[in-house]
């Protein structure tokens, strides 16, 4: 359990640096394969510092996290074209 809280506390610390939108994109795109925190913690942080900026970082978040399906969606259409057949 420490080691989910330490990745917790390390993923926050990016929403006080200048490269927090850049760090919630690669959250979201690792997230979405293989991290085990989703990065809806960096975005809300990041929401709180820069209001205005709050559908600039929803849209990185979401682009960073379909990014990883849309490279895995011609393997399932295959998938799904071999089973069915």
């Amino acid at each position: 359990m420490k080691y989910l809280k330490k990745l917790y506390n390390w993923m926050l610390h990016w929403a006080e640096t200048p490269y927090g939108p850049i760090a919630l994109f690669l959250l979201a795109f690792a997230e979405s394969s293989f991290f085990p925190i989703p990065p809806d913690a960096l975005l809300i942080a990041l929401v709180l510092g820069a209001k205005a900026k709050a559908f600039k970082f929803a849209l990185n978040c979401t682009i960073g996290s379909v990014l990883w399906w849309n490279r895995r969606l011609p393997n399932r259409i295959f998938c799904l074209v071999v089973i069915t057949r």
